[in-house]
């Protein structure tokens, strides 16, 4: 896994030298390559940054802890909403700029397998900031519910964002097969299509993400179940 801040130091500037290195070695050991890339925490700084330097796309900013709570730990992250049209075509552009290097590297056929990622919190599992100080016991816990609330919220527009980010990853790796993690429990924010907090038990709310992969990658998607 290698994060997407990591081989994208400046906006359409990569930097491969690792990636390769670690591809290099297991395709040495005749190993099996699953390609990670995630956002999240790993989105490089550029993006919020204006223009010409950046995107100018709008910074959110979080204080999670791992496993609810239960570390004890806080950890910022800085995030762009999953349905931004200017991340989504830097995502777009990372991803097709990958592919062409690892065709250029004569690497791209040791890749057996493709994470979908861009949807992420501080690991490569499908999720956002969910938590707030009550939920987690923790006062340094920001209030993910509220900030989402303001940057406008709402499980279609999720959708939307992952309908984009599954077209982008067929586009540059259209042969290849693909895994996505998910959390059955609290992985997005409790947040309803009115834009009110739900209030109560909130459920798995990636269904609609998993219903739209599985359709469009009939045949080609691993789910994984992470507790």
């Amino acid at each position: 896994m290698i994060g997407w801040d990591a081989i994208e130091l400046a906006m359409g500037q990569y930097e491969w030298a690792l990636l390769d290195q670690w591809i290099g070695q297991a395709v040495a050991l005749g190993k099996k390559i699953d390609l990670v890339v995630p956002a999240g925490s790993s989105t490089p700084s550029w993006l919020f940054a204006a223009p010409p330097a950046g995107t100018g796309v709008p910074e959110l900013t979080f204080t999670v802890s791992p496993h609810v709570g239960e570390t004890g730990v806080c950890d910022t992250v800085n995030i762009p909403r999953p349905w931004d049209a200017g991340f989504l075509a830097r995502w777009d552009a990372m991803l097709a700029a990958l592919s062409a290097h690892l065709k250029t590297a004569n690497t791209y056929d040791a890749i057996t397998l493709v994470r979908i990622t861009g949807i992420n919190r501080t690991t490569e599992e499908l999720r956002l900031p969910a938590e707030t100080a009550h939920s987690t016991g923790l006062a340094c816990v920001s209030d993910s519910i509220t900030t989402w609330q303001q940057a406008g919220y709402l499980p279609s527009l999720l959708l939307q964002g992952w309908n984009a980010v599954l077209g982008s990853f067929m586009k540059s790796f259209p042969d290849k097969s693909f895994a996505v993690s998910i959390i059955p429990n609290n992985a997005f924010p409790g947040i309803d299509q009115n834009g009110q907090a739900i209030i109560g038990a909130i459920g798995d709310q990636n269904d609609p993400l998993i219903m739209a992969a599985s359709k469009q990658l009939a045949g080609r998607l691993v789910v994984q179940l992470i507790f």
